[in-house]
């Protein structure tokens, strides 16, 4: 019931216009074959066009990698394919990651978009099914904001550490002041709010559990 939320705030980041999307409530992904691994995404969408959709929030920035993103965006991809299907049915995957940290210490723009081009020969518009946004908030969180756009007020909502700047968003944007009540619904509900904790636990302990396997 939040999809005029959810449109918003990938218009900011895409600078697209979204006529409408569907939510996907089943985030769950395929296993590869190759390890078996069951992959769980945040926020999957489609949007009217076709297009897929995957948000990922990664608090710990040692969760990111190139390698991982690019893995959600593959089985996306290859799950939207059915039996039967010919590959021209396969629409354009968007992945957008916003990370609780600084990753890409070679340029200092906390929004960065990521394509295929053919280097050799300076061509672009080609496998046009790929793409990637990734948000550094440790860069956001540093950056000089003189006057901010549709896409810093989600970012200050996201990123939640400048109250002044959540204020400002919610006075310019409806779905920025909507987004923020709706949270507020979310904290007011003790079960939900003990589901979530609990949730978090677990997901910290596999984690932990994972870590002391590799060393």
């Amino acid at each position: 019931g939040n999809e005029g939320i959810l449109e918003d705030f990938l218009e900011s980041i895409l600078d697209i216009k979204i006529d409408s999307l569907t939510l996907d409530v089943g985030t769950e992904l395929l296993p590869d074959f190759s390890d078996g691994k069951m992959s769980r995404v945040d926020v999957r969408a489609t949007l009217s066009n076709g297009s897929e959709i995957n948000v990922e929030m990664q608090s710990d920035i040692k969760g990111y990698s190139e390698k991982r993103c690019f893995q959600y965006w593959s089985r996306i991809y290859s799950n939207a394919i059915k039996e039967g299907a010919k590959y021209t049915d396969l629409r354009k995957t968007i992945c957008i990651w916003i990370l609780d940290g600084s990753f890409y210490n070679e340029f200092e723009d906390f929004h960065s978009k990521w394509e295929m081009i053919d280097k050799k020969h300076d061509v672009v518009n080609r496998f046009n099914e790929i793409e990637f946004h990734i948000i550094e908030l440790k860069k956001f969180r540093e950056s000089a904001i003189i006057k901010p756009s549709r896409k810093e007020f989600w970012l200050g909502f996201i990123d939640h550490s400048n109250e002044e700047l959540i204020k400002l968003a919610c006075n310019n944007n409806d779905k920025v002041k909507e987004a923020r009540a709706q949270l507020e619904k979310i904290r007011a509900d003790k079960e939900l709010m003990e589901r979530i904790r609990l949730e978090e636990l677990y997901e910290w302990d596999i984690n932990t559990g994972l870590e002391r396997a590799r060393n």
